[in-house]
């Protein structure tokens, strides 16, 4: 048996549409993701689809971050002595 986790960033769905529908919104959102776009339902499914493949048989107690880069970006802006911020 496996256990795997699928930990979404933005993620754009019905309930979160009425946000992107300000213009200012979406683009800053956007902007913060490396990949430039807010991730989709289809997007997580796809990864839950290779979870529950035979070529994932070998994943086992994983955390599967699912957000265009998002959580690598935000640890960026964490202040650490010694490392210089890179834009």
């Amino acid at each position: 048996m496996r256990s795997n986790v699928l930990s979404p960033a933005l993620v754009r769905t019905p309930m979160s549409e009425p946000f992107y529908q300000d213009r200012t919104v979406l683009e800053r959102r956007e902007a913060a993701i490396p990949l430039g776009r807010i991730g989709t339902p289809e997007d997580m499914a796809q990864v839950v689809l290779f979870l529950a493949s035979d070529r994932a048989g070998y994943v086992n107690g994983q955390e599967i971050l699912v957000g265009g880069g998002f959580e690598n970006m935000l640890m960026s802006l964490i202040p650490r002595p010694g490392f210089e911020r890179r834009n």
